[in-house]
């Protein structure tokens, strides 16, 4: 059990102050978070079964392409970007454009007609099985599972 830290002429010392202040951040954010967090679901909301939740079509895939054709698609410069992206486009048996570029090298491939996610998901695997691709992810919409919304300002 600890005891009272030992005091200097200049008050107790900083290590023990930190800690205390730590605690007693700790102490009021914890319930807070866990509030946040969704631990408590508000007591008005509504509880759906998640198959009800009507579940968005797919319409871009998330890609990022293996190192080495990055690395000769930098060489080649930007021409070769259109030829990629209709390779692609055949392999996956599915018309697809470049939206855009992300950090890290990523891009977003965007499908020409909206699918479901098994059909989103298939495209995927048939450009995964080309090789050409670190990873090839679905770009779900996400929806909120289990609550009805309530808005009661919606409408007006």
């Amino acid at each position: 059990m600890p005891t009272a830290a030992p005091e200097s002429e200049f008050g107790p010392p900083r290590a023990w102050v930190a800690r205390k202040r730590w605690s007693l951040a700790m102490a009021m954010a914890l319930p807070l978070g866990a509030v946040m967090l969704g631990a408590a679901p508000p007591a008005h909301a509504q509880k759906r079964n998640p198959s009800e939740v009507p579940s968005a079509p797919v319409v871009q895939l998330i890609v990022k392409e293996s190192g080495a054709i990055r690395s000769a698609a930098a060489i080649n410069g930007s021409g070769d970007e259109m030829r990629r992206v209709q390779q692609w486009s055949a392999a996956a048996l599915q018309p697809l454009t470049s939206k855009r570029v992300m950090s890290g090298g990523a891009r977003i491939l965007r499908l020409s007609t909206p699918l479901t996610a098994s059909d989103a998901a298939a495209v995927a695997q048939r450009l995964r099985a080309t090789g050409a691709f670190d990873y090839v992810d679905v770009d779900y919409r996400i929806h909120v599972a289990g609550v009805a919304a309530n808005d009661t300002y919606l409408l007006q």
